[in-house]
């Protein structure tokens, strides 16, 4: 009886546990702890670009949202209900100078999934448009999270900007629908640090465990996408 209780505890411990994972070939991923993830993340800030809230409009910013290009492109997929600046927030990416023909990384918050834009220096809006909230790292990587409004996942997507051209260089999922991307207030559920390393907590729906993950990307092959960049 003892044996049988201590192989069915080991069962339900592996059944907890059990993430599947789906990933490109240039991903590798390892479990770290809870302790390691906040060190980590303590360390990122100065990889990352400064996210600047629409609240706080530069001129240029200001001009952009009251010329009714963004609300223009809101409406063309939400419908013209929704493209009003009361409804929904936004905010924007400096692009670093010489890296690429862009300027400025526009997020804005759709009813579920944000929606990101790309502007020339012209303030001109490119075609692409690109699914998820995300962070924009130094280099220009644009780590995002595929957010839904019901049946959560884990969904996560990597885009180079470079040039005039928006690759998607990696993506991670976890399929079993059993897990989500933590909400903590102390914690993001994803952040990006530095030498290719991004990071992610998942916690299962029903129990709530948690698990913290490193994620390393080597940029090798690049799946070059255009119009709309979303994972199929």
């Amino acid at each position: 009886m003892k044996k049988y209780c201590i192989f069915l505890l080991l069962f339900v411990c592996e059944f907890l546990n059990a993430q599947s994972f789906s990933m490109t070939d240039n991903i590798s991923v390892s479990q770290i702890t809870e302790d390691e993830y906040y060190k980590c993340h303590k360390r990122t800030r100065k990889f990352c670009r400064t996210f600047i809230d629409g609240k706080k409009q530069s001129p240029e910013m200001d001009y952009l949202i009251s010329s009714n290009t963004i609300k223009n492109r809101i409406e063309e997929i939400w419908g013209k209900d929704y493209a009003s600046d009361d409804l929904f927030g936004w905010g924007y990416y400096e692009l670093g100078a010489n890296t690429s023909k862009f300027k400025y990384l526009v997020i804005v918050d759709e009813p579920i999934n944000p929606i990101a834009y790309l502007l020339d220096k012209d303030m001109q809006v490119d075609s692409i448009t690109i699914m998820g909230a995300g962070v924009l790292t130094s280099d220009n990587i644009y780590f995002t999270e595929e957010l839904y409004d019901c049946d959560e996942s884990v969904h996560l997507n990597w885009y180079l900007i470079t040039g005039d051209q928006v690759k998607r260089i990696a993506e991670f999922k976890e399929t079993s629908f059993e897990y989500q991307i933590i909400f903590d207030l102390r914690l993001p559920g994803c952040f990006a640090g530095n030498k290719g390393h991004y990071y992610c907590a998942i916690e299962n729906k029903l129990t709530h465990q948690r698990c913290y993950y490193k994620i390393s990307i080597a940029q090798g092959t690049l799946m070059i996408s255009g119009g709309i960049l979303k994972p199929t």
